[in-house]
């Protein structure tokens, strides 16, 4: 089996990612690495996919993309009389809010890439929609960046905030910045650049981070590579362990106790 770790994923596999629980990081590290099983499984529970989830929520909040949805407004959602009330969970309003937050991310980014290239023309950024890939052994590591200076040593990583500039990252940030220099090789720093909309003109923060700065970052990750992929082949061929991590009520236990497994059997 060929595992698949994300750089936007690599913070949450690794716990330092307090707003994203630890099963939910490996739930999404299986589909990667395959989809397969992870359909099969979530099939064989009874248990909605993150996809048909969307689509499902999509069914009964169409606008979702489009307007931020309150658990106070959204059970009144496009309520048709002569139909059955559709029953809008919690579950739906999370996941109209994960659809409102990445379209608002995805509209503004190319705004503010124009904005950074004004401000550092001497780096000269490309956009790039690669997919940057390195192997180590039977663990892909991969990851997209949102621009590279043309002589290649540079990154650019563009966040869009929604309620304020933090004026510095946040640790999952750094984590993700680590990876894109693991995959990187020739790289010497990054800009992770933060925009807010308070109007049409964005607020801008530049946070220089040079390779040196998350070299910690660097070798956890290199260090955990093979931990994670462990937990990750266990999900994958067991569909006993499959079965306990969609269905408890702890999921996040689950991947604690085979963790807790692997290092007991070494």
């Amino acid at each position: 089996i060929m595992i698949v770790i994300n750089a936007s994923n690599v913070a949450n596999l690794l716990g330092k990612n307090s707003y994203s629980p630890l099963s939910e990081a490996f739930i999404a590290a299986w589909k990667s690495s395959d989809k397969s099983s992870y359909k099969l499984a979530h099939k064989r529970n009874g248990v909605l996919t993150k996809d048909e989830l969307i689509e499902e929520t999509l069914q009964k909040i169409p606008d979702a993309f489009d307007r931020r949805i309150s658990p106070v407004s959204a059970k009144s959602l496009f309520v048709d009389e002569n139909a059955p009330v559709r029953q809008v969970t919690k579950k739906h309003i999370e996941t109209a809010k994960y659809l409102y937050n990445t379209s608002r991310g995805v509209d503004k980014e190319d705004i503010l890439f124009r904005g950074v290239v004004k401000i550092l023309p001497e780096r000269n950024f490309k956009k790039t929609d690669d997919l940057l890939s390195k192997r180590i052994g039977n663990v892909v590591l991969q990851g997209r960046v949102d621009g590279i200076s043309s002589d290649g040593t540079c990154i650019l990583e563009i966040k869009t905030r929604m309620h304020k500039l933090f004026m510095q990252p946040r640790e999952y940030e750094m984590y993700q910045i680590a990876m894109y220099f693991i995959l990187m090789e020739n790289a010497t720093n990054a800009f992770l650049v933060e925009g807010y909309f308070r109007s049409k003109r964005p607020d801008l923060n530049f946070i220089e981070i040079q390779r040196r700065d998350v070299q910690d970052k660097i070798d956890e990750i290199l260090e955990n590579v093979d931990r994670i992929s462990q937990i990750l082949s266990k999900i994958i061929t067991d569909e006993k362990i499959q079965n306990t991590l969609l269905t408890s009520p702890k999921p996040d236990l689950v991947i604690k106790n085979l963790t807790s497994g692997l290092l007991e059997g070494r």
